[in-house]
């Protein structure tokens, strides 16, 4: 993590090292059967990728728009319950 002087730089920062994290945790294979136990399947760190990602997906229009942006496009979406 660096210092910035604008938003848009730690923004920029973040998105390349979440995506760095997660990247690492889809190619991650569950195999050794010491650490896993009866989950070493060679499956993926799927949960853990999503609550990387998901956030950082979400909060970038936050940062860069502001929230009345999201609000505004939250309504608008055909597919919001009211």
């Amino acid at each position: 993590m660096a210092w910035h002087q604008e938003k848009v730089g730690l923004v920029k920062e973040s998105l390349l090292e979440m995506v760095q994290v997660a990247k690492y945790a889809v190619t991650y294979k569950k195999n050794d059967h010491s650490k896993w136990a009866a989950n070493a399947t060679g499956g993926i760190l799927g949960l853990p990728a999503t609550v990387i990602l998901v956030p950082e997906i979400t909060g970038v229009p936050i940062i860069m728009f502001g929230l009345d942006f999201i609000y505004a496009f939250v309504i608008s979406n055909p597919s919001f319950i009211y």
